[in-house]
């Protein structure tokens, strides 16, 4: 019987790792576009950034709640 608590957090990390690619494309675009359009490059980065914390923190609850969790102190 497959448990559906690790498939369910297995397209938690998938969408986590989604988040931060998507991110740092969103960066790339903006310094790109920065030359050009200065205020749509400038959004694009903040934007990149906002994914790319949000995916990082998807990607720590999904390591705390799949218990894989590494401490500092560890």
């Amino acid at each position: 019987m497959i448990n559906q608590h690790n498939k369910s957090l297995y397209w938690y990390g998938v969408f986590a790792n989604l988040k931060k690619s998507l991110g740092v494309w969103f960066v790339f675009m903006g310094i790109l576009l920065l030359f050009f359009v200065w205020v749509f490059g400038i959004i694009l980065i903040i934007i990149g950034f906002i994914l790319i914390a949000k995916g990082n923190s998807q990607r720590f609850d999904y390591q705390r709640q799949s218990g894989h969790i590494i401490h500092r102190g560890d």
